[in-house]
Formats: C-alpha cells, sequence, structure tokens
C-alpha cells in the first residue's frame, strides 16, 4: 500500500500526518494503525463520514492517539 511506504519512510511513531484530499482517508487509517497522529481534511463531509468504517478494526500501539477529521467547511466554521 503506498501510503504505508512513504509513512514510514517519512514519518516516526507520534509524527502528524496532514492528508489535504483525505477522500476515503485511507491515509488517515495507515497513520492510526503506525501509530502517528493524522488530520484529514476533504472539500466532502460525506466522503469522511464514509470512511470511518475503516476505523472499527483498527490496533494500535498506543491508545493515546488523538485522530481529528476536518472538512473546509468545519474550517469556515471556526474561523468565524
Amino acid at each position: 500500500m503506498l501510503p504505508e511506504f512513504f509513512i514510514h519512510l517519512l514519518t516516526d511513531e507520534d509524527d502528524l500526518v496532514v492528508d489535504p484530499f483525505a477522500g476515503s482517508n485511507t491515509t488517515g487509517m495507515v497513520a492510526q494503525r503506525l501509530g502517528r497522529k493524522w488530520i484529514a481534511i476533504d472539500n466532502s463531509k460525506d466522503y469522511l463520514e464514509a470512511s470511518k468504517f475503516r476505523f472499527e478494526r483498527i490496533t494500535t500501539t498506543d491508545d493515546a492517539i488523538e485522530s481529528s477529521t476536518i472538512t473546509n467547511s468545519d474550517r469556515q466554521t471556526q474561523s468565524k
């Protein structure tokens, strides 16, 4: 899996992985499984909602991982 290769190559455990075009959030799933923190951003809240299935069975080495998903509409709301 390509995201796994690059996350291993370019990050260490507890690093933050940012995916500005998350789509179905494969990168977030891989990052969490590898013990990285992650932020997923996408224009479509529907895509991010649909990606939740990826996180139902993930086991991580660190239970303290904080993960976030932010959509463009959420960022606009937060900046007001």
